[in-house]
């Protein structure tokens, strides 16, 4: 086995994890508000509700992009805890196992870069498009770590090279998801934002982007 190959490898699963321990760990310091946990209890719901879809149709579903837009309205901390949380409440459904984690970290990461995207940019159409497709995009990516992870761990003759070629199929559904995202971004941009302005303006009457 190629030690540095597996090195890196075990060190993105260190990272992950460690992620994950220090997102929570920063959360509970925040001492959030009822109201606030309400929220991201709507929030993580809406985002598992939207990923079962996947489960029929590989590369197609929701939860990304209702991520994406509850970051926009809602900021960092409720768009990253949700994302975290979301994929864990998917797994008791469809099993949890060790990419759990993965897929974990790789929704909390798509939930902080939409909320640190400029204001300006969320509502330019053709700026969410570009973003909601390669954001899906590096989603599959991260998520998918746990593969290779596993395969090194189990078959002492791979390499990284193998691997980069592992992922060459796995584009294609990248890709797909990338493209649906793109296509919600243009069509059901709208509907999704007056439904969390609204919830906003009613249950969290804060500050947007609020840091964890």
């Amino acid at each position: 086995m190629n030690e540095t190959t597996l090195f890196i490898l075990i060190g993105i699963a260190v990272v992950v994890f460690v992620s994950i321990f220090l997102s929570f760990k920063l959360y509970e310091k925040t001492k959030p508000s009822s109201e606030e946990t309400v929220l991201i209890a709507f929030i993580t719901a809406m985002v598992a509700i939207g990923k079962f879809s996947e489960a029929a149709l590989p590369g197609i579903e929701f939860g990304t992009f209702i991520l994406i837009v509850a970051a926009f309205v809602f900021g960092r901390k409720v768009a990253v805890i949700s994302g975290l949380i979301a994929p864990f409440i998917v797994g008791t459904f469809q099993g949890l196992g060790l990419q759990t984690p993965f897929q974990m970290a790789a929704m909390g990461f798509v939930g902080l870069i939409s909320a640190e995207l400029p204001k300006i940019l969320q509502k330019n159409i053709v700026t969410r498009v570009i973003f909601g497709f390669f954001t899906a995009v590096i989603f599959t990516l991260i998520r998918s770590v746990h593969v290779w992870l596993y395969t090194l761990l189990t078959n002492p003759d791979f390499t990284i090279g193998q691997i980069i070629g592992g992922y060459i199929p796995l584009m294609f559904w990248s890709y797909m998801h990338g493209i649906f995202i793109a296509f919600l971004a243009i069509v059901m941009y709208k509907p999704f934002m007056t439904i969390f302005k609204r919830a906003k303006n009613r249950y969290y009457p804060k500050k947007e982007g609020e840091i964890i």
